[in-house]
């Protein structure tokens, strides 16, 4: 909550003729929460019209606002756009020069304050702990940018800042409000949390800067020994010691400043968030596993290797066509007569493989010619005659020699056994 200590004002005519500066409210207590000061200029009461429509406007429409809560700037936008509408009311179709005037413009809310301006009428935030001997502006922390000539000539580096306050063109400004203008001028906007105990705004007319220096007014502000009434003196004596201008300032003394800082919200659980993520994490184990699967289906397949020497099988995969076609082959063989019976499996072969147990196929035996035809006796003497065929019959214990293996894709080739010789007929 920010609270206010009583306000001070002052306004002087300068060396000229008519006051056009205006300050609103008229009367300032500490429970005013909205201050407004127009400079105006047309000559000839016509810029006193402007500033004075332009102030009351301002100030009754944000006053409302700010007893209803919160100035915010959505809503001095509006205000200020009312005020710019009451501006064309006022003006009439036979004056010479159009009617004008400057803006500063304060708002002081519970937890924020609001500073806008147009033109070349200032505001200014200075923190008296933060002034130093040796250096009295770092005391200001917020100082308003004119919209002037001379300022933006400042800004480009064409002249300094000392050479700005005595320039010939120095009150030619850029901005300002008028009446019928094709685009109205907006107003620069600062809203801002940095208040603190102790701490002053100050408002005031290009006028008052004719003599009064930053640096003069750090001093002026950061003295202990005057009370806030007597700081006000000696900034208009300051102004009393050769201004031309009109010149009226505004000093807004904070009381107590104990802003409630807002707690940051904790984001939101964003759970679409997770299941998109989600979708993308299977997306990508789903592409990885058909990849890894097609690659895996294209390495060659292996053959079966039988080490015969201590009786174990390494059975691996064998592609269904080999299988197949060396079957088929067995199979035929087998029903040659030139194929010779195979020896009787070991029983100490217990694992077999596929291609074994092709190879294993019961074949139909030969039975010898003597048994065949042993009651020819007319036969037995033809075949005496021929030389015995001699069989070696291998014992049941003898492990039968180690298989070759066979490529994949290659049908394993089988050599033909000599064929017996044919009894006679």
């Amino acid at each position: 909550m920010i609270t206010l200590n009583q306000p001070y004002s002052f306004t002087g005519i300068g060396r000229k003729n008519n006051q056009e500066d205006y300050l609103a409210p008229a009367e300032m207590t500490d429970a005013s929460r909205v201050f407004v000061l127009c400079d105006g200029m047309g000559g000839h009461e016509r810029g006193e019209v402007a500033s004075s429509t332009v102030a009351n406007s301002l100030c009754s429409t944000l006053s409302a606002a700010s007893a209803r809560g919160s100035v915010t700037r959505e809503i001095f936008e509006s205000a200020l756009t009312a005020a710019y509408d009451a501006l064309e009311l006022v003006e009439s179709a036979d004056s010479e020069r159009k009617p004008g005037t400057t803006l500063a413009c304060l708002a002081i809310n519970n937890n924020s304050v609001l500073a806008a301006h147009i033109g070349d009428s200032r505001i200014y935030q200075i923190r008296p702990s933060k002034v130093e001997p040796q250096n009295p502006t770092a005391g200001i922390i917020y100082r308003s940018e004119d919209h002037s000539l001379v300022n933006d000539l400042v800004k480009a580096g064409q002249i300094t800042a000392e050479q700005a306050r005595t320039h010939p063109r120095r009150n030619v400004i850029t901005r300002a409000m008028q009446p019928r203008l094709e685009r109205r001028f907006p107003a620069t906007i600062r809203t801002s949390a940095n208040v603190k105990t102790g701490d002053y705004f100050f408002l005031c007319s290009d006028g008052v800067l004719e003599q009064l220096t930053d640096e003069t007014l750090c001093n002026i502000l950061a003295s202990p020994s005057l009370t806030d009434s007597e700081k006000m003196d000696a900034i208009k004596a300051e102004c009393n010691r050769g201004t031309r201008d009109n010149f009226t300032a505004c000093l807004v003394p904070i009381g107590e400043a104990s802003i409630a800082r807002a707690t940051k919200e904790a984001p939101p659980y964003r759970w679409p968030i997770f299941i998109l993520i989600a979708i993308c994490i299977i997306a990508a184990m789903g592409i990885v596993s058909f990849y890894a699967g097609w690659f895996s289906s294209k390495t060659p397949e292996s053959t079966v290797i039988i080490d015969s020497s201590d009786v174990e099988v390494d059975t691996l995969l064998v592609d269904t066509i080999v299988i197949q076609e060396f079957t088929d082959s067995v199979a035929s063989a087998a029903l040659t007569d030139t194929v010779t019976p195979l020896p009787a499996p070991s029983t100490k072969d217990t694992a077999v493989t596929k291609p074994q147990a092709a190879d294993t196929i019961k074949k139909k035996p030969h039975t010898p010619a003597a048994e065949t035809h042993e009651h020819k006796p007319a036969e037995q003497s033809a075949i005496a005659t021929e030389p015995e065929h001699e069989t070696s019959v291998k014992p049941d214990n003898e492990v039968p020699p180690r298989r070759k293996s066979t490529p994949p894709g290659q049908v394993p080739e089988r050599k033909k056994q000599p064929s017996e010789p044919k009894p006679l007929a």
